[in-house]
């Protein structure tokens, strides 16, 4: 089990469902990093979605509803719509350090 957020310097978090998944609709915040893409998916699927470029450890910019952007080779997008987006917007700001936390649970049972 992987437990994957985002946190701000104050210390308050933002769960993230995956990393270099697809998304139908991005409702749910995801990460995406050169691996996935050179570039962001941007305004290609929806109007509204908001991306927060991150760059070593630090948010470069916030954008909603723009053309693509390049994805840092020393970072990476999150990608959220909707009130996730709301959230994501009020937790984060451009110039705010960010901490990215991956943790995981092995489960482990004994025949």
């Amino acid at each position: 089990l992987t437990s994957i957020s985002v946190e701000n310097s104050k210390g308050v978090t933002a769960k993230i469902a995956g990393i270099n998944e697809s998304s139908s609709d991005f409702s749910t915040p995801m990460i995406y990093t050169r691996e996935f893409s050179e570039k962001s998916f941007g305004n290609t699927k929806f109007h509204d979605t908001l991306e927060i470029v991150v760059k070593k450890d630090k948010i470069t910019q916030l954008r909603n509803g723009e053309a693509p952007v390049e994805i840092p080779e020393d970072g990476y997008v999150i990608t959220a719509r909707g009130a996730n987006a709301y959230n994501l917007k009020t937790i984060f700001k451009k110039g705010d350090k960010i901490k990215l936390n991956i943790q995981t649970n092995m489960l482990h049972t004994m025949n």
